[in-house]
């Protein structure tokens, strides 16, 4: 996850105009006119397979159900299980425009190799392999291959993906 056992998105104010009108604009009860959403640190996952678990940011009207929409996105972002990290830079303009700038960390291919003697002397081996973001997208790739120098191999290949 990365998240450091917080349950609420990583947030950073990044601007919020003058001191004056910055009261105003953030009360609850303010209007927002529009959300932009983007995504920094992206190598191998697509933007465009993405987006969509920010589908609550986009229905955002009132500085209010911002929260709750950040809270939605990060936990959904979080869920794909594609970054080690998740931030979000918020910058909320004069006009009741709301940026995001989503900063993530994705997560590196993982390879797993092991091994063990026991008493007998069998010797057992296990390699495992993860690579997420599969295609640009939400899949993951899970290859292992296991067993004994006395028994047959086993192998196993799995697609995964949180949603459909």
């Amino acid at each position: 996850d990365g998240d450091g056992g917080s349950d609420s998105p990583s947030v950073a104010p990044v601007s919020a105009g003058s001191p004056g009108d910055e009261a105003s604009r953030l009360r609850p009860d303010s209007e927002v006119n529009s959300v932009y959403v983007s995504f920094k640190g992206l190598t191998r996952v697509s933007p465009r397979a993405i987006i969509g678990e920010c589908a609550a940011l986009g229905r955002v009207r009132r500085m209010g159900d911002l929260r709750y929409a950040l809270e939605d996105a990060d936990a959904r972002l979080k869920e794909l299980g594609l970054f080690k990290d998740v931030r979000a830079d918020i910058t909320v303009d004069p006009s009741g425009a709301v940026d995001i700038s989503y900063v993530l960390e994705e997560r590196k291919r993982e390879l797993t190799v092991s091994g063990n003697v026991d008493k007998k002397g069998e010797v057992t081996c296990d390699v495992r392999a993860v690579q997420p973001a599969l295609l640009g997208g939400p899949l993951c790739a899970t290859g292992s291959m296991g067993g004994a120098a006395s028994q047959a191999r086993e192998f196993g290949l799995r697609f995964s993906t949180p949603r459909f």
